[in-house]
């Protein structure tokens, strides 16, 4: 059985689910309607509640777990970069050469 967990509305998507490693939280890409740029939100699985963590004009997406559960790893379109933060959305910061490799371990795990 499946079970929609988010809605935007006509034209609102949600797109790159990835979850949390316990399992009680999944950051997504989230594009709502009327809106041209995608943000990354999460869902609280228990409680069915969306947080946008991060707007802006730009676009950000893909969003990757660490696997201790502690940050969020993302990318940001124009210019291209690689973002990190908290689960609440704080502590926004860029990715440098040696968090890279770090974060790229991540992505291989998955």
């Amino acid at each position: 059985m499946s079970k929609r967990l988010t809605h935007f509305g006509p034209g609102g998507v949600a797109i790159s689910p990835s979850w949390s490693p316990d399992g009680r939280m999944i950051a997504f890409e989230c594009v709502y309607q009327g809106e041209a740029t995608s943000d990354i939100c999460i869902l609280d699985v228990t409680s069915g509640e969306i947080s946008r963590l991060i707007q802006s004009e730009r676009s950000e997406w893909r969003p990757i777990w660490s696997p201790d559960g502690e940050w969020i790893l993302f990318m940001r379109h124009s210019p291209q970069e690689l973002v990190i933060m908290h689960p609440d959305g704080t502590d926004v910061h860029e990715i440098s050469l040696q968090d890279y490799e770090e974060a790229i371990g991540w992505i291989l795990i998955k």
